[in-house]
């Protein structure tokens, strides 16, 4: 570029010359460290709608110089360089187009031409423990160096798949690292699934200390878990019944950034089995149904809990309530 500038005719050159400056600068960015190249390559495509142009109308003056080739030969050249810059362009768009179709498709385009790309495997592998796909994404997260987010999901696998010991090294050393990490919750986890209550009753009110928004995902599954550890501790489906009411209240009334479908389904769950012992069964019904729609594939596996509470035999209810982990 920087030679046809200089050959160029004076008035054209001056333009020529503002569009090859911003393309060296664009291109700076290319080395500094950014989060993603790709932006900036947007940058460097602007002074290509100068210096392109300019390019073309250069060799098609030159060819008409020459007496050999006649003009009209010179523009069919223009028109077929800008048709073939177009398909070349055009090709680029259509592969680019394809890995950016998801975030999966995103992160292994990215790995397969930088394998250790640790912002992709951390994607990766969170994509992959999202799928269920507990052994790629635990491959890709084991090549990381421990950070917060890359712990979290590591002791998530394990608790999925029942390795209780592993999940628990996780989470205490996450919360040894950061002691006012919320994943005390997963801690309860781990603990209420290998029956030592009291331990995750404690994890739990330490997790609702840490400082994380009243109105958050993280908060409402913490205030879950709490009410679900005393429910199973104490027996008292009263005191379950009003602390899932205020719960239900939170995030019916108010807008709750990135509270899933899921865990909706468990608060209503367990608000309708304590409503069931109660005596409330018009709306346990309610809340089981509402359970249903958001969550179907977890209320088939209580289709006989869900027979009993709209049958009214409160008596025969004997399902526990469910705690909810912070990736649900």
């Amino acid at each position: 570029f920087f030679i046809i500038g200089v050959l160029m005719e004076k008035e054209k050159r001056d333009i020529f010359f503002f569009g090859f400056a911003w393309l060296i600068w664009a291109l700076s960015f290319s080395f500094a460290p950014i989060s993603s190249l790709a932006r900036s390559a947007y940058i460097a495509s602007l002074p290509f709608c100068i210096l392109v142009p300019l390019t073309i109308s250069f060799f098609g003056d030159f060819l008409q110089k020459d007496d050999k080739v006649k003009k009209k030969t010179a523009t069919w050249i223009k028109i077929g360089v800008f048709v073939a810059l177009v398909a070349l362009l055009a090709s680029r768009t259509v592969v680019t187009s394809g890995q950016w179709q998801d975030n999966s498709t995103l992160f292994s385009s990215t790995l397969k031409n930088y394998p250790d790309h640790k912002r992709a495997l951390l994607g990766a592998g969170y994509v992959a423990f999202l799928k269920d796909d507990f052994d790629d994404a635990k491959e890709k997260l084991l090549k990381l160096e421990y950070n917060q987010i890359s712990l979290k999901l590591l002791g998530s696998i394990a608790f999925r798949q029942e390795d209780y010991s592993e999940a628990l090294d996780y989470f205490v050393y996450l919360t040894t690292e950061v002691p006012q990490h919320p994943a005390h919750n997963e801690i309860a986890m781990v603990l209420w699934k290998l029956g030592l209550l009291e331990a995750a009753e404690r994890h739990v009110l330490v997790a609702e200390q840490t400082p994380i928004p009243v109105m958050s995902h993280e908060k409402l599954v913490i205030l879950n878990n709490k009410a679900c550890l005393a429910l199973l501790r104490t027996k008292d489906h009263t005191k379950a019944a009003y602390s899932f009411n205020a719960i239900f209240a939170l995030f019916r009334n108010s807008y709750i950034p990135h509270l899933s479908r899921k865990a909706q389904s468990f608060i209503h769950f367990n608000r309708a089995l304590s409503l069931a012992y109660t005596g409330a069964v018009t709306e346990a019904a309610t809340a089981m149904l509402n359970a249903s729609e958001l969550n179907p594939s977890f209320i088939e596996h209580h289709a006989k809990l869900a027979q009993q509470i709209q049958a009214i035999t409160r008596s025969q209810v004997h399902e526990d309530c469910v705690l909810i982990s912070l990736f649900d």
